[in-house]
């Protein structure tokens, strides 16, 4: 809603992903893509860190300035279970 709001006053935005994890940097990458008015993303060293392609099958490819969206089923990303459960309480 605020990307539409935002795009309709000819006002850009720019999603907040400094402390996600990999699904919610997906989340954001997705939605950014998919509005006119997004300025910047937050996030690409976010990948490199214990929540982010850490977790994944198969890592998210990103680079300084430029992000493509994971292109799987849902948000893209396939967690590595035995990872995950190093992660996750019980």
């Amino acid at each position: 809603r605020i990307a539409v709001l935002a795009d309709a006053h000819g006002v850009l935005w720019s999603p907040h992903v400094s402390t996600g994890t990999a699904l919610y940097w997906s989340a954001s990458v997705h939605m950014a893509v998919a509005t006119p008015n997004c300025v910047i993303m937050e996030g690409g060293n976010l990948m490199a860190g214990p929540l982010g392609n850490a977790l994944l099958r198969t890592p998210v490819e990103y680079t300084k300035g430029f992000a493509r969206p994971p292109e799987g089923a849902g948000f893209g990303v396939e967690f590595d279970e035995g990872a995950l459960k190093k992660v996750t309480a019980g």
